[in-house]
């Protein structure tokens, strides 16, 4: 059998996430993917000729981020001889980019393989994909009818006959309410995602890992969405819930809409000795599963298999994991991975989630690894525990994904 190398992520870096309104509004995303792409190789000292491939995981691909984006990213950042591609697996796309590119590593396909995740859900908004459209010019001036007159729900008319797709916190909702999980303990857990990312922000914790990007209403360099000036009672008492009158996910619990992008190269044992390559973190497994996105409360659960399994293919435990990065689209995703898996809570999203930090769908899947390969650096560093980190998401669509890294 052919030997299956091992990959490894060097320089991995990130944009702040720009809140609604924020200052990426008025970028485009293959403005903020180019700027964090040539970082990701300026910092490497890598002359990017010896770039194999550019993937790009984006959730949004129509507007802006349509036509395979990743082609423009790359030829704007590198010249015209990066072959690039588009991959979409909602919110997991960058991190089943990261997948593929260890997949080419390992078969020694490729030896460099820059991964990012790019999304700008202020300039392309999510289910935008799914609107109806015609190629006449009387189609879309029906379809413009059917567009003002339903509503977000006007999505359901590209959708199979029959197929039921709800807005994602309706999922959210469903998984708190089958577990028992109160307004009280969801709030709890979003007032504790801020104060943790603020702690994190104020302490510089999220320094390195950040490109500042230059935007016309000035430069952004920290996660717009932090509020360390909440608290429980704001939370508890002033808002309303999101996805319905008797929901139980607020604006405070759930994930925000945001931009942002993030990324590394992924490359085999040979590139780093070859072109003087510091790594961060060997991908030591992966794992995608599939849960019934027709059942509410199974649709957003995936997270709790996807880490039984890729525990399962590294022959490790929980126990084994030191810092664990679950994407908080919605604090009850959060909350039952934690409570089914027994994994200890200070080992969560240490400095703060999506709650606070932002879920910019495409770019979620790369820039939780970002941050976690810096912690456990920093925690290295500090003689603290670092030596495995896992990331998981939970995807639309009843899906899920999960990584478990090695710092080196």
């Amino acid at each position: 059998m052919p030997e299956v190398r091992s990959a490894f992520l060097v320089g991995p870096l990130r944009t702040a996430t720009s809140a609604k309104g924020g200052l990426f509004s008025r970028v485009k995303p293959e403005t903020l993917g180019v700027t964090v792409a040539k970082e990701i190789v300026n910092r490497a000292n890598l002359d990017p000729k010896y770039i194999n491939e550019l993937f790009v995981g984006c959730a949004t691909q129509t507007g802006e981020q349509g036509c395979n984006m990743a082609t423009r990213i790359g030829e704007l950042a590198f010249g015209p001889f990066v072959h690039a591609t588009t991959i979409n697996d909602l919110c997991g796309s960058s991190a089943q980019a990261t997948r593929l590119a260890q997949a080419q590593i390992a078969s020694g396909e490729n030896e460099i393989v820059l991964v990012m995740g790019v999304e700008n859900n202020h300039r392309v908004f999510q289910g935008q994909d799914l609107m109806p459209a015609s190629n006449t010019l009387g189609g879309n001036l029906k379809n413009l009818r059917k567009i003002v007159a339903m509503g977000a729900s006007v999505v359901k008319l590209s959708l199979p006959e029959g197929y039921s797709l709800l807005p994602m916190g309706a999922y959210g909702d469903a998984i708190a309410t089958s577990r028992g999980y109160s307004r009280k303990m969801l709030d709890e857990y979003g007032f504790f995602s801020q104060m943790k990312a603020a702690y994190a922000m104020q302490n510089g914790r999220f320094k390195d890992e950040i490109v500042t990007v230059r935007t016309p209403r000035g430069y952004l360099d920290f996660d717009e969405g932090i509020r360390s000036d909440t608290s429980l009672e704001v939370l508890s008492k002033k808002l309303k819930p999101s996805f319905g009158r008797f929901g139980l996910h607020t604006a405070a619990t759930s994930s925000q809409i945001s931009a942002g992008v993030a990324g590394y190269l992924v490359v085999s044992e040979q590139a780093l000795k070859e072109h003087d390559l510091v790594p961060m973190a060997r991908i030591v497994a992966s794992a995608v599963v599939k849960t019934d996105s027709q059942k509410p409360a199974e649709h957003l659960i995936g997270p709790i298999d996807a880490v039984r399994k890729v525990l399962a293919k590294a022959n490790m435990k929980i126990k084994d994991i030191d810092l664990f990065e679950i994407n908080e689209a919605f604090a009850s995703v959060a909350l039952a991975t934690i409570e089914e898996l027994g994994i200890d809570p200070k080992k969560v999203n240490v400095n703060g989630g999506a709650i606070a930090l932002g879920h910019a769908l495409g770019a979620s899947g790369a820039r939780l690894p970002v941050t976690l390969l810096h912690e456990m650096h920093k925690r290295a560093d500090e003689g603290l525990p670092s030596r495995y980190g896992l990331a998981t998401l939970c995807i639309g669509g009843g899906q899920a994904i999960a990584i478990i890294f090695e710092r080196v």
